[in-house]
């Protein structure tokens, strides 16, 4: 999305959805493709860093966020510390792609996570369910960058088997865990769900004020952090599997069963007891 600028007088929603959608639109199609050479990493939703940053050095500016402010927006991968990535969807989705509007609102780009949970939740009609029904919805759902029909890898369906076995069956559609497994399923489209206290949505002149750093990274940064990842020698030709934490936070509270009403003659019991109670007391 674009960086900066002054939105002017506050816009309506409708008209805000264009701004948004062409942002986001632009956005992607940049950490897709810099010069002509595709900047994802074997189709995981996530940049090396070193790609990210070598097209900043070749005049792509949309890419030169300091890494500790990639860090803090929750748009760094660093579970191959010597190979940190930057992630698509995070880092379309976080407050440096937004434009500046005022301190009451921001436009940023669209999420298509939530439209591909759209149709779970209409489908589904409640906020949990068996894995095997979201199985057979979410291989019928399309996105930019996934076909369907498709089947889902093994490994994946396993996955979340896991997650409604750690619920006792089910799985709930507002947790962490069922969030990280649509990030598994649309890398490029859903954002990896970090753990909650770990990351923080602040815009990068807010960012920089309160740590004295700035966000963008210089041209000696850039070369620094791209020398680093050089000598750490070549890498696999075969993206490394995508990380699974199995830790689990739920932002809707699981629907709770009815308190169970006492049998009648239960009832009819104790009633007779306080009755004969009373009786024994005023005797």
């Amino acid at each position: 999305g674009p960086r900066g600028g002054h939105a002017g007088a506050p816009r309506r929603p409708a008209e805000e959805q264009p701004q948004r959608a062409r942002a986001g639109d632009a956005a992607m199609g940049a950490l897709r493709a810099g010069g002509g050479v595709a900047l994802e990493w074997n189709g995981t939703g996530r940049v090396r860093l070193q790609d990210f940053y070598a097209a900043a050095m070749q005049g792509n500016h949309l890419f030169s966020e300091n890494k500790d402010y990639l860090r803090e927006i929750g748009a760094l991968d660093e579970s191959e510390p010597s190979r940190p990535s930057v992630l698509i969807p995070n880092f379309l989705l976080s407050p440096a792609n937004c434009l500046g509007g005022t301190r009451l609102y921001s436009v940023c780009c669209l999420s298509e996570c939530e439209r591909l949970y759209r149709p779970l939740e209409e489908h589904l009609g409640a906020s949990e369910a068996p894995p095997e029904r979201i199985l057979e919805l979410v291989q019928r759902l399309g996105s930019s960058s996934v076909a369907a029909p498709r089947a889902l890898p093994e490994p994946l369906r396993r996955r979340l088997i896991d997650v409604a076995d750690h619920h006792g069956g089910l799985v709930p559609l507002h947790g962490r865990l069922f969030a990280q497994w649509m990030h598994h399923a649309f890398p490029r489209e859903c954002p990896y769900p970090h753990l909650a206290g770990t990351t923080a949505p602040v815009r990068g002149p807010e960012w920089q004020e309160r740590t004295g750093v700035s966000f963008m990274a210089n041209a000696s940064e850039l070369q620094d952090h791209i020398d680093q990842c050089t000598a750490a020698g070549p890498e696999d030709a075969a993206a490394p599997g995508l990380p699974w934490l199995h830790a689990e936070e739920l932002h809707v509270a699981p629907p709770q069963a009815p308190p169970r009403r006492p049998a009648p003659a239960l009832r009819l019991a104790t009633m007779a007891a306080v009755v004969a109670a009373l009786a024994l007391a005023l005797a």
